[in-house]
């Protein structure tokens, strides 16, 4: 303020330089004449225009230069210093690592639900293999002892016999309860001594774009049998071509052919589709699909009540 105070000071001087103060005193022996003082003001108006226009633009600017310099600065320094002591408070408090390790638990856990609960699938026509894919199992029935297990109806398509491959390459021979090929969802029921865990179906309603999904399957058929991978929600309700009856999600968890009938899961270890197919060109990656499996319980329940 001293600043903008002097400079305007200095602008009064410098025209009161420009306005001529005439003042005489004659004195002789006998009389003392005093003129009267003159100020010629016929150019003030003129004077006014010229300071306002040779010195208010460069006032203004260096005013406007400096206030704004120093608030971009405060501004700066008060964001820099938000985040300084923030990341220090996260990483005193283990926050950060504690976001990690929690993240890192969930797919453990998923992995580990994978293993217990997807299953390969292997399909026979008069005794001879002829598709492979996987499934999840999602329901058991204590009266029977029977496992119920969903995957894709076009895994066992045309097939007269089925089979149920687990990590340990031993079988068990499955039932076909009943599939559907608009949605592309089918029911085999198995019998086993192993250890098998249900997985919940949730609920695919919730799922928004962005959101980390965890693909369970057997890619390449049994070769690869039991991989994970880990992606996100790309897209929802897509539709692909020759069907319209299924809205379906898309995803860039990686998949391949035998992932088919396999679960996505989400990191609370619930299935919230199941794997239909992907989009494999020389220029496209990263674009598979899964049912939603909200439209796959509805179908399961049909197939199940025999309807």
């Amino acid at each position: 303020m001293k600043k903008i105070v002097f400079i305007f000071l200095s602008i009064i001087v410098a025209g009161l330089g420009s306005i001529k103060i005439i003042s005489q005193t004659t004195e002789n022996t006998s009389t003392l004449t005093t003129t009267t003082t003159t100020i010629e003001t016929t150019n003030y108006s003129d004077l006014v225009a010229e300071i306002y226009e040779e010195v208010y633009a460069q006032v203004y600017a260096e005013i406007y230069s400096e206030i704004m310099a120093e608030i971009d600065q405060e501004f700066y320094d008060t964001i820099y210093a938000d985040y300084e002591n923030k990341i220090l408070e996260l990483l005193n408090n283990e926050e950060i690592g504690v976001f990690y390790d929690t993240l890192q638990t969930k797919i453990y856990d998923v992995v580990a639900l994978a293993d217990s609960s997807v299953f390969g699938v292997l399909t026979q026509a008069e005794g001879i293999g002829i598709a492979g894919g996987s499934g999840v199992v999602y329901k058991y029935d204590e009266s029977s002892e029977t496992y119920y297990l969903v995957t894709n109806q076009h895994v066992i398509e045309g097939g007269d016999a089925f089979e149920i491959i687990f990590s340990d390459e031993s079988t068990v021979s499955a039932n076909l309860i009943g599939s559907d090929e608009d949605t592309d969802i089918a029911v085999l029921t198995f019998k086993s001594e192993k250890t098998i865990v249900v997985t919940e179906l949730g609920d695919s309603s919730s799922l928004e774009r962005g959101q980390f999904i965890i693909a369970a399957g057997n890619p390449e058929s049994f070769d690869f049998y039991g991989s994970i991978t880990l992606g996100v929600i790309s897209g929802l309700k897509r539709t692909l071509s020759g069907n319209s009856t299924v809205k379906y999600i898309q995803h860039d968890a990686a998949i391949n052919p035998g992932n088919s009938g396999g679960p996505i899961y989400n990191l609370e270890g619930q299935v919230v589709g199941i794997n239909v197919a992907k989009y494999a060109t020389s220029t496209i990656e990263g674009m598979g699909f899964s049912i939603p499996v909200n439209t796959a319980k509805t179908v399961i329940s049909e197939i199940e009540n025999g309807d």
